[in-house]
């Protein structure tokens, strides 16, 4: 099942890619930034397909943070292997402006 099937059943509606844009910033994993024909958007962590079960611990690590409400972060959507990578999708989250840090530090406490 190719990526954009992938995101579709994990999603529970079609998504067709409209365009793939590389994403810069990472050492470990190649990124890209996904945008369908109907305007949702996902960022998309991509890497040799032995190293699956590190975007599945990242999704489980990220699943539990969620679920505490205190940091906002991306809900993981799907795991994989497509054309012998691994991939993780995670919903894209827009990250403009700079934060408010002591609230940031409240939520990391809390998250603890």
């Amino acid at each position: 099942m190719n990526l954009a099937a992938r995101i579709g059943a994990a999603m529970g509606e079609p998504f067709e890619i409209a365009h793939r844009h590389a994403f810069g910033g990472g050492d470990i994993n190649q990124a890209e930034l996904l945008s369908g024909r109907d305007g949702r958007r996902f960022f998309v962590k991509l890497n040799r397909a032995e190293r699956l079960a590190m975007f599945e611990a990242e999704a489980d690590g990220l699943g539990e943070m969620l679920a505490t409400d205190a940091v906002r972060v991306p809900k993981p959507i799907c795991s994989g292997i497509d054309d012998r990578q691994a991939f993780l999708v995670l919903e894209y989250l827009e990250m403009n402006g700079r934060g408010d840090s002591a609230d940031l530090g409240r939520r990391l406490t809390a998250l603890h």
